[in-house]
């Protein structure tokens, strides 16, 4: 990848994240990115960490919290830069598929 590319990428994540907020989970410092504002029928909250390809999920009408792990650090990716139109296909599609671990 070239240096032009590395940069108009790096430029496009720092633009990007400035729309979510940090959180860390459980201090353990595991960084997870939340979205200030998303709309979805079915998805109350989700928080993403493209280090550890970990999403956090909640779903309306449902108390419990999922971890996925293993999401692809790509679709992680294409979600923080906007490319992801609906949020409950991208669990259904890039999540789902993946180990889940019921964390609350």
């Amino acid at each position: 990848m070239s240096l032009l590319k590395v940069t108009l990428r790096l430029n496009r994540l720092s633009v990007a994240l400035k729309r979510y907020t940090l959180f860390t989970l459980f201090h353990i410092h595991i960084m997870f990115f939340k979205p200030n504002a998303f709309e979805s029928s079915n998805v109350r909250n989700i928080m993403l960490n493209p280090a550890t390809c970990q999403v956090i999920a909640q779903f309306k009408g449902n108390d419990k919290t999922y971890l996925y792990e293993n999401v692809s650090e790509e679709a992680i990716t294409e979600f923080f830069f906007g490319e992801v139109k609906s949020v409950g296909k991208f669990v259904n599609t890039y999540c789902k598929p993946n180990l889940t671990t019921v964390i609350g």
